[in-house]
């Protein structure tokens, strides 16, 4: 009887344990005019410019919104809204409208997929 009652007992905590979830895939984004794209992943924000030079900082706590999230680093921010997106060169379609700021300048393209 007492072995029965620790198989249950470590059956029901078992089931009481969740594994950690999987890491999340990177985010990416890019645009057009000039040429950039953007990966967000657990530790960096990393922007390359049309020249292929790279800004990279370390990803922030995002703030979430109903229409989506902005990452705020010293040099990036990053704006991304949950709608359609057309990246204009291929007709692809996206699901996030994304902008950019970086140093200043603002461009603007699309991501999530």
């Amino acid at each position: 009887m007492k072995r029965v009652s620790a198989l249950l007992l470590a059956g029901l905590l078992a089931g009481c344990i969740t594994p950690p979830p999987a890491p999340p895939a990177p985010y990416s984004a890019r645009g057009s005019q000039p040429n950039w794209s953007l990966i967000i992943d657990n530790q960096h924000v990393t922007y390359i410019r049309a020249d292929q030079s790279v800004l990279r900082e370390p990803t922030p706590q995002p703030v979430i919104t109903a229409a989506g999230s902005t990452y705020q680093s010293p040099r990036i921010r990053v704006t991304i809204t949950h709608a359609q997106c057309r990246d204009g060169v291929s007709d692809r379609v996206y699901p996030d409208r994304v902008r950019v700021d970086v140093d200043g300048r603002a461009f603007n393209g699309c991501g999530g997929l």
